[in-house]
């Protein structure tokens, strides 16, 4: 599955709101609370076999700086 669908599904499932796509934030997305946010963390950090580290979390405010933030640590690996 492209990298950009995956978290999308993932976005999905971890806030339970079928509209997120590529624009989705923490701005515009409701049901982006803290719990939910911690869902989506532990769901990206498995399903992808990373970890982020605790300054990275606090970045990971939006599908796009989600998306960068995967790539990234993808081409360190």
């Amino acid at each position: 599955m492209e990298i950009k669908k995956k978290i999308i599904s993932i976005m999905r499932s971890s806030f339970s709101d079928q509209n997120i796509d590529e624009n989705s934030t923490n701005d515009n997305t409701d049901s982006w609370d803290s719990m939910n946010f911690l869902l989506l963390v532990v769901n990206l950090e498995s399903k992808f076999g990373i970890e982020f580290q605790p300054e990275e979390i606090a970045d990971l405010n939006s599908f796009k700086s989600i998306f960068n933030s995967i790539l990234n640590k993808s081409d360190k690996s």
